[in-house]
């Protein structure tokens, strides 16, 4: 695959509504076209800007030069004997990889999402540690693991556990980003109850969670 220019383009994914609507009028196009955008970035999970076929071609084609969709590109999967467990490794812009996981049990469909490129926390018991800490990702890079899951999944997925690769909370600010715009309901609108951040006990980051009075589950 030729991704020559592809790196310099900001991707969408990430952006919240009101970041869209500023987006639009950037562009001299009004505000309502940043609710069709994220409308169809998070709810029709479209990942061509071509495609959006209630945005004015100009628009379309204007935004294309700058923009793409997608923060994340598929590197390889592989699936479980019992085929209700996925592994995905994407590729992030600047080359590291990541990894995502999708399982199935009955009907409940659980993501488990990375949001760092190693970590630095240095716990025996994960192999992630042992890569050492690289880089936190981005709010975009995290909920296009999701939207890529969501993509290839037959069914709707339940239920989000922030626990792949990284400690999400010494990557709090975008982790919490992520989950809002999983859980927005003009979006995705997963439940609160539905997101879990998995942290291994970063105390000052637990404090300022129960603080801001965050709905989602802590494990």
């Amino acid at each position: 695959m030729n991704n020559e220019g592809k790196s310099e383009k900001v991707p969408l994914t990430g952006m919240t509504k009101s970041e869209f609507e500023q987006l639009c009028v950037d562009f001299d196009e009004p505000e309502f076209r940043g609710r069709q955008l994220f409308h169809w970035v998070y709810v029709q999970k479209e990942r061509d800007i071509q495609e959006m076929d209630n945005l004015p071609k100009i628009f379309r084609e204007a935004l294309t030069k700058k923009y793409r969709v997608p923060s994340l590109e598929l590197a390889e999967l592989s699936t479980s004997p019992s085929r209700k467990t996925t592994k995905y490794l994407f590729k992030i812009s600047t080359g590291e990889k990541i990894e995502s996981v999708l399982m199935e049990d009955g009907g409940r469909i659980t993501v488990c999402l990375s949001t760092q490129v190693g970590c630095a926390l240095g716990c025996t018991f994960c192999a992630t540690a042992k890569m050492g800490f690289q880089k936190n990702l981005t709010e975009g890079e995290i909920v296009d693991q999701f939207l890529q899951l969501q993509i290839a999944s037959k069914h709707r997925i339940s239920n989000v556990v922030f626990m792949g690769m990284g400690e999400p909370f010494l990557n709090y600010d975008r982790v919490i980003k992520a989950a809002e715009l999983l859980n927005h309901s003009d979006g995705i609108h997963l439940g609160a109850g539905k997101i879990t951040i998995s942290t291994a006990g970063v105390v000052p980051k637990i404090i300022r969670f129960a603080d801001e009075g965050w709905k989602f589950k802590l494990a």
